[in-house]
């Protein structure tokens, strides 16, 4: 079963997704970053557990990325594995967040 963990570091919330990223996700995801809206002021999504994603997920994301109503590069996403990494290259996510190696 897939699951989304929040844990807040000083301004920093690190969310990690574990299994499957996808619409099942949905109320998971946004629920982990919903209340630390405004006490975060930079975010990191850790996809070292993430199996997948979907279009769904990058919707999740995108969304995400409005909510928090900052900088693009506020949200870093790191850990993608190469399946998660070619999803996120072909939507052109390194353009709209920051992105690791």
């Amino acid at each position: 079963m897939s699951s989304v963990s929040a844990k807040l570091n000083g301004d920093c919330l690190e969310l990690a997704v574990d299994g499957v990223f996808d619409i099942e996700l949905y109320h998971d995801f946004n629920n982990a970053y919903k209340d630390y809206l405004g006490k975060a002021n930079h975010y990191i999504i850790d996809f070292d557990r993430t199996d997948r994603i979907d279009s769904a997920a990058l919707g999740l994301m995108l969304l995400m990325r409005q909510k928090v109503g900052t900088e693009s590069k506020a949200i870093k996403l790191i850990n993608a594995n190469e399946k998660v990494k070619r999803s996120l290259d072909t939507a052109q996510f390194g353009k709209l967040f920051d992105m690791d190696a």
